[in-house]
């Protein structure tokens, strides 16, 4: 094979790993354990779950909190009022920044590491620098700091989709956690 050959293989294999996280992973916990999801249809069952693991609710909420940004369809906003009645406003505000800012940067840079490449292979080498650009201009970042403003909108999708932009991590990283803090 050429190293051209090679390189277009090695993204479609990423971009194709890239899809099971994105689809693939949330549509067998909705197929397969449903009744994981649905026993945290409100923030009491979410609160009563972390209660029964006592001393490790902290990492068990943490961790909730990383899978629900990675696993775009799960409820956060109920893992994240549970946290507040569970452990109180500060530390749950507090345990709540920790896990967005370590699910925000893990779910960024599974798209940057898995999906960049396939998206400049889809797009040619113009129109990817052209969307490169674009994407990493000043508008780009208010746009995805309104965009985590916005109530309802599945906020964890921008995190996939700035990492496969040109958008930085570190800026994006505080517009998504800023865009996030009213909710």
């Amino acid at each position: 094979y050429s190293r051209e050959k090679k390189n277009k293989i090695t993204a479609a294999l990423k971009f194709a790993v890239l899809i099971v996280i994105m689809v693939g992973v949330p549509l067998y916990i909705y197929l397969f354990h449903r009744e994981f999801i649905t026993q945290f249809s409100s923030f009491e069952q979410a609160a009563d779950f972390l209660k029964q693991y006592e001393q490790y609710s902290v990492p068990i909420y943490l961790a909730l909190e990383i899978l629900q940004i990675i696993v775009v369809f799960l409820p956060g906003q109920i893992f994240q009022f549970a946290a507040g009645y569970l452990f109180g406003f500060i530390p749950g505000l507090i345990y709540t920044f920790i896990g967005a800012v370590l699910g925000t940067a893990i779910t960024f840079y599974i798209a940057r590491i898995l999906g960049s490449d396939a998206v400049h292979m889809l797009l040619g080498d113009q129109r990817s620098e052209h969307y490169h650009e674009l994407l990493s201009s000043k508008k780009a970042y208010l746009i995805t700091f309104l965009l985590y403003l916005i109530p309802g909108l599945p906020k964890d999708a921008v995190c996939y989709a700035a990492g496969v932009s040109g958008i930085r991590f570190i800026p994006f990283l505080i517009i998504s956690v800023a865009g996030r803090m009213p909710a």
